[in-house]
């Protein structure tokens, strides 16, 4: 049996890791391709790069196996998910459905403190574009759509969301990788924000509606989707 070299797992591992931060770290080393999609693992060789014994680095991946992100092997270990087209299709249609509404509730009943929040990221977005700081761009895109949610009155809502976000990174999908530049990623943003500070709920459910579709057009076109999505 073949097991994946585990590259690039140790920058993530805290000096002490809990019980509590493991499910988080093997996440985030599955976002980041530390372990790859696709790639078989050994639950004892995680276990040695964490520091850790075997049951709570098997105990995450059981975890993160509800969510079809890992898929236990019989008598071979940890395979990473990997994540098809219509998988991509299915995850977008999904947050249309809950990400548009959201907008138009968080303008209708926004706080002051939730506005800037929202325009916080959005600033820091625009000195990511102006830098070329991809990263920066994605952490803040993040926590922009997370503000939306959270000020929709759902906070579930907004944890769910984020794990969707998840799902699409372990395909390294991001639309700067086709074609899509920064500026043009903050632009679709804008409209957001602005019909939320007037609370307009119609017109921010609109600009989150347009921005998502772009986003998914432009995901699924190069991934060669089914003819319908």
């Amino acid at each position: 049996m073949e097991k994946h070299a585990i590259a690039g797992l140790h920058r993530l591992v805290p000096a002490r890791p809990g019980n509590e931060q493991i499910v988080d770290l093997l996440r985030r080393a599955i976002v980041e391709g530390s372990l790859e999609p696709g790639a078989l693992y050994s639950v004892r060789e995680i276990a040695e790069v964490l520091g850790v014994s075997r049951t709570p680095v098997r105990e995450a991946f059981l975890q993160l196996a509800k969510d079809n992100t890992v898929r236990f092997e019989r008598n071979r270990g940890v395979r990473i998910v990997e994540m098809s087209p219509q998988d991509l299709a299915e995850i977008f249609e999904m947050r249309e459905w809950l990400e548009v509404p959201a907008a138009a509730h968080a303008a209708e009943q926004r706080t002051a403190a939730q506005l800037r929040s929202m325009e916080a990221s959005l600033a820091t977005m625009q000195r990511a574009v102006e830098v070329d700081d991809e990263a920066a761009l994605w952490r803040n895109d993040r926590k922009f759509h997370d503000a939306v949610l959270r000020a929709s009155g759902n906070t579930r809502l907004a944890v769910y969301v984020d794990g969707l976000r998840d799902v699409v990174l372990r395909r390294d999908s991001t639309t700067v990788r086709h074609g899509r530049t920064p500026a043009a990623i903050l632009a679709e943003h804008l409209p957001i924000l602005e019909a939320i500070s007037r609370r307009d709920g119609p017109a921010a459910a609109d600009a989150m509606a347009a921005h998502l579709r772009a986003t998914r057009q432009i995901l699924l076109g190069s991934e060669h989707p089914p003819a319908e999505v």
